[in-house]
């Protein structure tokens, strides 16, 4: 995604995922990235959530803040973390990316006494 330099961008990642059961057990990370860097690894996605949580459509959605620092564009990335190889069927539907530049990282909230 084409974005200017120096700047903060707040990016969100928004998608639909269809698992064909429920369990409790067996279930699988779902993952997602936004960054200057690109994902190459497993372990360069965060787990936002897990699989089989619906034997349906489940909406799962990642936001983080991405300072572009001198890159020019940014990568985003989701998709399924699996832990053993085995037939699974997974469907992945409305995916939306939102990416807005801000002035900065929001600050946490103070906690006043």
């Amino acid at each position: 995604i084409p974005v200017n330099p120096g700047k903060t961008y707040s990016v969100t990642i928004d998608f639909w995922l269809w698992s064909e059961r429920q369990s409790d057990v067996n279930q699988w990370y779902v993952v997602a990235y936004a960054g200057t860097k690109d994902p190459e690894v497993e372990t360069d996605l965060p787990r936002i959530g897990i699989t089989e949580l619906t034997a349906e459509w489940h909406n799962y959605s990642y936001k983080t803040y991405v300072p572009s620092g001198a890159s020019d564009h940014l990568y985003v990335a989701f998709g399924i973390s699996c832990v053993w190889e085995t037939v699974r069927t997974y469907y992945v539907d409305w995916v939306t990316v939102s990416v807005k530049e801000v002035e900065a990282r929001p600050k946490p909230p103070q906690l006043t006494e």
